[in-house]
């Protein structure tokens, strides 16, 4: 296996682990036509990349552990840099709040913040503790778009 392959295979499971998903050896061996070993190579580079980044930043304590439980290798702790999960309900309620955007534009957002923002384990929960406000969510009267305006008047002004 050439070194692209296994740079790619190493990033696939370091982003599936900021997910929150879990990384069986097993699965990813035959997911990626490799031994074990080599799996366990790639957690080992990821554990050693988070390492020397906790070294050299405070403010990024994540690290990937074996979770008898789910059967599979997690990532655990937080990178500051990341909203949290408070974080995230805080701005999806200042944003339904706001009633700026039409219906659509508020859905997509909202849903582009969970899932981009909150890890996997945690979305059905942020999700549910701002379903109802969606739900009954009443935008402006006007019921026109905002987004491209917006965009329109940040590169003119």
């Amino acid at each position: 296996m050439d070194k692209s392959s296994k740079n790619s295979r190493t990033l696939d499971m370091y982003v599936r682990l900021c997910e929150g998903k879990v990384i069986s050896k097993t699965e990813e061996a035959e997911r990626f036509g490799v031994d074990e070993r080599s799996i366990q190579r790639d957690l080992d580079d990821i554990r050693a990349f988070l390492h020397n980044r906790t070294v050299a930043s405070s403010n990024d304590n994540r690290t990937v552990v074996y979770d008898r439980i789910q059967k599979g290798f997690i990532m655990q702790g937080l990178e500051e840099s990341v909203m949290n999960n408070d974080e995230i309900l805080a701005v999806c309620k200042v944003l339904l709040e706001s009633r700026a955007f039409t219906k659509k534009e508020m859905e997509v957002i909202l849903n582009k913040l969970i899932t981009g923002c909150v890890p996997q384990k945690n979305m059905k929960l942020v999700s549910d503790l701002i379903s109802n406000e969606k739900y009954h969510y009443v935008e402006l009267r006007h019921s026109s778009s905002v987004l491209d305006r917006l965009w329109a008047l940040g590169r003119t002004g």
